[in-house]
């Protein structure tokens, strides 16, 4: 049996079919990670994918995303007319909304809004894409720069 190794970015092509589209000759791939957010660009010769340009940067992640949600409800929690009047501890209840907060935003892709429910007397939140993406901007705008200074690097190889 014959193994070949390939990482992430090539499997994506893989399952994707891409190798199949004669036509597709550089292909970008996006993937953020929980730690990380990497950028990879492929070049196909023949169905044979090579990397041309990868980058990656670990400040930029799904987790930062998580983060910064976590503590924009934390604080609307804070001073809203439904003001967190429990006797829970801010750790368990940033844990508790870092869990929902990391589905919520994936629900995001498909819909307008999403409902973070929790339990233990935090009251609910609704999300919507227009301020979740108001509150992910910055972290956006850094992703794309990241995918800027790939291209650039593919460019001059």
């Amino acid at each position: 049996y014959m193994v070949k190794l390939i990482d992430r970015s090539l499997a994506a092509m893989k399952v994707l079919g891409v190798e199949n589209y004669e036509e597709v000759k550089r292909v970008l791939v996006f993937h953020l990670e929980p730690s990380y957010c990497n950028v990879t660009i492929l070049d196909n010769f023949d169905c044979e994918f090579k990397v041309r340009a990868c980058k990656h940067d670990e400040n930029l992640s799904g987790r930062a995303i998580d983060l910064l949600l976590v503590d924009y409800i934390y604080e609307w929690l804070g001073s809203s007319p439904n003001a967190l009047k429990c006797s829970l501890s801010p750790t368990f209840v940033k844990k508790k909304l870092a869990s929902e907060c990391s589905e919520a935003w994936k629900r995001l892709v498909w819909s307008d809004s999403a409902q973070l429910r929790f339990k233990d007397g935090i009251p609910s939140y609704k999300l919507t894409r227009v301020k979740f993406e108001e509150l992910v901007g910055p972290i956006l705008q850094k992703c794309m720069e990241l995918v800027d200074r790939t291209m650039a690097s593919a460019c001059t190889q």
